[in-house]
């Protein structure tokens, strides 16, 4: 299913460069477990603490986590993985309790052509 996926990606310009000039797919990490009962700063704290430990114990991943992007609801956030490399990740990181997604923009409303 990625492949395709990717594939369609590909094809609208969905993809992006990574540091290293090799391809990227964006993605969100979604963390499964529960975050501690405190307030929303703290929980957001909590969370991109986790994230950011997250990516150092992935660090033979070249993953980059952008920890401004923390969702404190949805518990998640964004992420560029290499292509080549989506699968291995996935599989590294789902067993640990988070959720890996490729990110799609989705446009709400048909584009309307002016005559």
């Amino acid at each position: 299913m990625d492949q395709k996926l990717l594939e369609k990606l590909r094809q609208k310009q969905g993809l992006v460069q990574m540091p290293d000039g090799s391809e990227g797919v964006p993605v969100t990490l979604q963390f499964k477990g529960e975050v501690p009962a405190a307030p929303r700063p703290e929980r957001k704290r909590w969370l991109i603490n986790h994230f950011c430990g997250l990516g150092k114990q992935l660090a033979n991943f070249p993953v980059m986590i952008d920890p401004d992007s923390v969702s404190v609801s949805g518990q998640t956030v964004e992420a560029v993985c290499p292509t080549d490399r989506l699968s291995e990740f996935r599989a590294a990181v789902e067993p640990t309790g988070h959720r890996v997604d490729v990110l799609r923009t989705m446009q709400a409303v048909p584009e309307v052509k002016t005559v």
